[in-house]
């Protein structure tokens, strides 16, 4: 039996264990007392804090004293508003949430009638359509100067060979020689588009990326780089204003659809059923990002670093 149960970091905890603990409280009426950062809704800590048979108390840490507004002010700018929220406001982030909310996506969208300019610098994301989906999308970013602009998708409908895409993205190649880097998924049967298009163009150009195997090192520690890194990567750049889309209908739509959940470990997750654009997209800025004139990568929770030189921008 217990007289009083704390527990710390409560969000995190399994609901698992609190269904086993929280009993041992019956025979004595104890104090029960949880203290978390929220995490999501799909857990014991957002539904007690829901419930009328507790008090609360929310304390963000704006709010703190004891806490610099300087280091506030670096880590809101570092991250996305949703962790900011989520991590020193104490909100709950509701799952389902959109990522990217839809007046943010469309204060980045501009009109405007794209000419190649042999000045600036192209990057292909490739989307590779799975087994049984039709789909295959190319995604064209743009930087001149510090400016970065998606500046168009070309979704490559009905089933596609490997062989017909590669043959597209070297057709692209030749009409525009300025592309610096093809990004794409090399898990799968984005393999082998990856394989043909490395013998065509060596390593210099191909990136594959395999969220399962890439990874970096900052410090003696390996860090992958998973698909959520990706999306958040795009997410800032958005925030920041650093990038900006055509306006096109099918890239808003795509973009809208993607949400964010959790899962039964706490683990960040993002789906979502119009995916295609929105993937190729985030593979075209990947790893290349604009902080201060120079190429980072911006990974979640991760401080901006430099990494290899032929990744830079």
């Amino acid at each position: 039996t217990l007289d009083i149960l704390v527990i710390d970091e409560a969000a995190y905890v399994p609901d698992e264990v609190y269904n086993r603990v929280t009993p041992m409280l019956a025979a004595t009426n104890g104090q029960l007392i949880l203290i978390s950062t929220p995490f999501g809704t799909a857990n014991f800590f957002y539904k007690e804090f829901q419930s009328e048979r507790f008090q609360k108390w929310t304390q963000t840490s704006e709010d703190a004293p004891h806490i610099s507004k300087d280091y506030l002010a670096r880590e809101k700018e570092r991250m996305t508003s949703l962790q900011y929220r989520q991590e020193y406001l104490g909100e709950f982030v509701e799952e389902g949430d959109t990522l990217f909310p839809r007046e943010l996506i469309e204060r980045q969208m501009l009109d405007f009638d794209w000419e190649y300019d042999s000045a600036a610098r192209l990057y292909l994301g490739v989307d590779v359509a799975r087994f049984g989906e039709d789909d295959s999308t190319i995604a064209f970013m743009e930087k001149k100067g510090h400016a970065l602009r998606i500046i168009r998708c070309d979704v490559i409908k009905g089933k596609t060979r490997i062989t017909e895409l590669a043959a597209e993205i070297m057709r692209l190649a030749v009409q525009y020689p300025t592309i610096a880097r093809i990004i794409i998924d090399e898990a799968g049967v984005g393999g082998g588009l990856v394989d043909i298009l490395y013998e065509k163009f060596g390593s210099h150009k191909i990136i594959g990326v395999n969220n399962a195997q890439r990874g970096f090192e900052i410090k003696g520690r390996r860090k992958k780089i998973i698909k959520e890194d990706m999306y958040m990567n795009l997410l800032k750049l958005l925030e920041d204003n650093r990038l900006t889309i055509i306006n096109d209908v099918e890239i808003l739509r795509s973009l809208s659809s993607i949400k964010l959940s959790y899962s039964d470990s706490g683990s960040l997750l993002i789906f979502g059923a119009n995916t295609h654009i929105a993937e190729a997209i985030i593979r075209s800025i990947f790893p290349l990002m604009l902080s201060g004139g120079r190429g980072k990568l911006w990974i979640e929770g991760i401080e901006e670093h430099k990494i290899e030189d032929n990744y830079f921008i």
